[in-house]
């Protein structure tokens, strides 16, 4: 395996463990966009507030769904790779995992408390 293809086989394995938390982050950006968007225009009502965020929370979910299954069937079909694709192939099952945790316990502050309300 020459150096190019070493050095494309990493930056691609990299990115895979990177993608549960990028989604996350997006997720939890979409949020607090939308939290901000309501609480700057008053014509946005907390019901059309909370269509918004679990749509966004649906999507991140379906990516995140969709990525933990690409890497599963991968870890099925490709069995005899190298120790360190495989250490980062479950780098990436866990962070992904531990991502739709996060996009889970995200959205329950949006769904129990109501929003734009005054501090005491």
């Amino acid at each position: 395996m020459n150096a190019e293809h070493q050095s494309i086989r990493s930056i691609r394995e990299f990115t895979s463990v990177l993608t549960g938390p990028a989604i996350w982050s997006a997720h939890f950006f979409a949020l607090y966009a939308t939290e901000a968007l309501l609480c700057t225009f008053p014509t946005i009502t907390n019901g059309q507030l909370l269509l918004i965020d679990l749509t966004v929370t649906v999507i991140a979910v379906a990516a995140l769904v969709l990525f933990l299954s690409r890497q599963a069937l991968q870890s099925a079909r490709h069995v005899d790779v190298p120790a360190d694709s495989r250490f980062l192939r479950g780098v990436s099952i866990a962070l992904a995992a531990i991502a739709m945790l996060a996009v889970i316990w995200g959205i329950l502050p949006v769904i129990l408390l109501p929003a734009c309300t005054p501090a005491i």
